[in-house]
């Protein structure tokens, strides 16, 4: 019987020697080391044919494991580190330990795997030349959440060489946080793919040099991120391909260089791209490009101290278009393929001095306003979602200089509603109903032509009748600024550009007729347009000069940020002056709401936009008026209740310049701010009430 036990135990043995023991850290040592056979399942060190697991099967908080110190190398079949739900656990090779490799991992399949909360940090303080952590067969998968840090100078390139891109590794992230050692840390990167990809400094004392050369693509599942000082100079003869967001933190700065002019380099960014460190290009005969290419709305940030400069180009080919969240600059080029690019009196696009820009269309342009610095003519790429509306301003020989700045917006509303009908006679008999532009000189003193397009939804019939009018806030009128040129063809509709004469004098400006309807109609005029609570509902209510032609369909339209309108509604217009809409089902907030006209010939027209906050206190400046301000102006506020505002003008600095405390009424109330104290230039006005921030609008100080 004694035999027939030892021949049983023989077989047993043999058959572990077929498969393999898996090991689970339990803590039983009640240390973090590795090498104490008290702290594994098995109550014996891992060895070479174990595959082992790091888990919160046994111990149920966040731990860390370290392997051992000195010239000792470990040898398993297989890791896999699987944290519970909100738990870290943190494998360390530790910068005593100097073997190479320190870590050896040698089955096949998914040989290390780092689950969601898993952290796998290399520090090792092996040789030049070592290998610290290998794999000698198999794949390592860094699953979403999970994390690897080389924080050793020591090779990394065969773990590249065998790094997972299957799904559910997009955020698996790889970090270099590489202590000091002479001269940049080269990162394998060329025909590459890596989750998220983070190169940091902070293990340098927050300054650390990477760089990157070869001649295939570098691609990034996730999100490329420098942080804590790290500089990356990407010198791949090829392109860059991230599907998730570009981040550049303070301190932090992204060289793109390019070897060849015929092979110009491309970072394609499917996410954000915020920039709050430098971004910049080695000088090359080639020009390095930014593409903005994702499926959904992305948001470009600068912060407060973010640097682009060199001759990078940027272009948009993302339909669902580019939300500024900050000013943003352009040093030399933006091409516009597909989607808009939406900016705002707060967070304005500014092309440089010298920077230009190609492709604006319909389909793809700036929504809002555009900033331009310098001294040569520009065409500012404006309009309102589907409605490309371009504005020039061209020099008059002489009076151009450097630091000459322009902002100019497209206004796809009725000019008539915010400023008036009051036209300079008898040069005009009526201005526009349906669009208008904000010129406002911010800098400088130059004199420039004026030119407008004319579009299809312009409603222009006769180009001789066509005038450029600017709005005067001081004569409280339209004045005409005359035509020196009107493009072909002459058909009707009209459909093409107007210049108007020389002027130092900028703001509101449109189109005129200097004959009365049906010649340039610039069609169906809107009164007044208001919005008011009934109950739990909203009562919005329009009335229009004429009665409108049969046919004409009116389209109530409803915004939560003034930009971005949507349809709630509609109504068919009859014989009457006056008309009105209950909005049912009101949100919760601000409520924007404004009137587009359809006549049966396709012509429209839209009412000004008119505010109403909803089940909030809320006191909110709807506008400013004249814009640029001469020595005075009216503030327009509205306001949930009756209540005190405290208001603040301060420069583009943030400097404040000036605090204001107003009663406000319940409703509308417009009060004067007199500005003859600001010197010239850009300003904004925003505050607080009633323990609620209000919001900020700019207006431009003329001379």
């Amino acid at each position: 019987m004694k035999v027939i036990q030892q021949g049983m135990a023989g077989f047993l043995i043999f058959c572990c020697t077929c498969c393999y023991a898996q090991i689970t850290w339990d803590g039983g040592a009640g240390t973090a080391n590795w090498a104490d056979a008290d702290n594994w399942s098995s109550n014996s060190v891992p060895g070479p044919g174990d595959a082992v697991l790091l888990d919160n099967s046994a111990v149920a908080v966040s731990y860390v494991v370290n392997l051992p110190p000195g010239n000792s190398s470990t040898e398993v079949l297989s890791l896999t580190i699987s944290p519970a739900l909100a738990n870290t656990i943190t494998l360390n090779i530790p910068v005593s330990n100097t073997a190479s490799p320190g870590l050896l991992v040698t089955g096949s399949g998914n040989a290390v795997v780092l689950n969601s909360g898993a952290v796998l940090k290399n520090s090792s303080g092996a040789a030049a030349g070592s290998t610290p952590f290998s794999i000698s067969s198999g794949i390592f998968r860094i699953n979403n959440g999970g994390k690897y840090i080389h924080n050793t100078p020591r090779a990394h390139s065969n773990l590249a060489d065998v790094l997972s891109a299957a799904a559910g590794t997009e955020n698996g992230t790889f970090e270099f946080d590489v202590p000091a050692e002479a001269g940049s840390y080269s990162i394998s990167a060329s025909g590459r793919t890596y989750g998220n990809l983070v190169l940091s400094g902070s293990a340098n004392g927050g300054s650390r040099s990477y760089s990157s050369g070869g001649s295939s693509t570098l691609t990034v599942n996730g999100s490329l991120s420098l942080v804590s000082g790290a500089t990356y100079n990407f010198g791949i003869t090829n392109n860059i391909m991230v599907h998730g967001s570009v981040t550049v933190d303070p301190s932090s700065e992204l060289i793109i260089s390019t070897a060849a002019s015929n092979n110009p380099t491309v970072l394609s960014v499917g996410g954000n791209l915020s920039v709050d460190g430098t971004l910049t290009e080695e000088a090359t005969s080639a020009n390095p490009k930014i593409l903005f290419s994702g499926a959904s709305n992305q948001n470009i940030s600068t912060g407060s101290g973010g640097i682009i400069s060199g001759e990078i180009i940027f272009e948009i080919n993302n339909a669902a278009g580019i939300t500024l969240l900050s000013d943003f600059a352009i040093p030399y080029q933006f091409i516009f393929t597909s989607g808009y690019v939406n900016s705002s009196s707060n967070h304005t696009i500014l092309f440089n001095d010298n920077a230009t820009h190609s492709g604006a269309s319909p389909s793809s342009h700036v929504n809002g306003p555009v900033l331009k610095a310098g001294d040569e003519a520009f065409d500012f790429p404006v309009g309102d979602n589907g409605h490309y509306a371009r504005l020039s301003l061209t020099n008059v020989n002489g009076s151009q200089q450097v630091t000459d700045t322009f902002l100019v917006e497209y206004f796809r509303n009725n000019p008539q509603a915010v400023y008036g009908n009051a036209v300079e006679t008898p040069d005009i008999n009526h201005v526009s109903f349906v669009e208008y532009w904000e010129v406002n000189k911010v800098s400088g003193n130059a004199s420039k032509f004026i030119t407008l397009t004319v579009g299809d939804l312009s409603f222009a019939t006769d180009a001789t009748k066509l005038r450029v009018a600017r709005y005067d806030g001081g004569a409280g009128m339209w004045l005409n600024n005359g035509q020196t040129f009107a493009s072909g063809p002459f058909n009707d509709p009209y459909i093409g550009e107007i210049t108007g004469t020389s002027t130092s004098q900028f703001g509101p400006i449109t189109l005129a007729s200097t004959e009365p309807a049906p010649v340039n109609p610039l069609p169906v005029k809107f009164i007044t347009t208001d919005a008011q609570r009934s109950g739990n509902d909203v009562l919005i209510s329009w009335t229009v000069s004429l009665p409108p032609q049969p046919g004409t369909e009116f389209m109530i339209e409803y915004s939560s940020d003034g930009k971005k309108f949507t349809t709630i509604g509609k109504k068919t217009a009859d014989t009457g002056f006056a008309y009105h809409f209950v909005d049912k089902n009101p949100s919760r907030g601000i409520l924007y709401y404004r009137i587009k006209a359809k006549e049966s010939n396709g012509k429209t027209a839209i009412s000004t936009v008119v505010a109403i906050p909803n089940r909030i206190s809320a006191v909110y400046l709807t506008r400013i008026n004249p814009n640029p301000v001469p020595d005075k102006a009216h503030l327009c506020l509205f306001s949930s209740v009756r209540t005190e505002a405290f208001l603040t003008i301060r420069d583009m600095t943030g400097k404040i310049m000036r605090q204001i405390k107003v009663l406000v009424s319940e409703g509308s109330t417009s009060i004067v701010i007199d500005t003859p104290a600001l010197p010239p230039g850009m300003y904004s006005v925003s505050g607080h009430a009633a323990g609620q921030p209000i919001n900020s609008i700019r207006f431009v100080k003329s001379n």
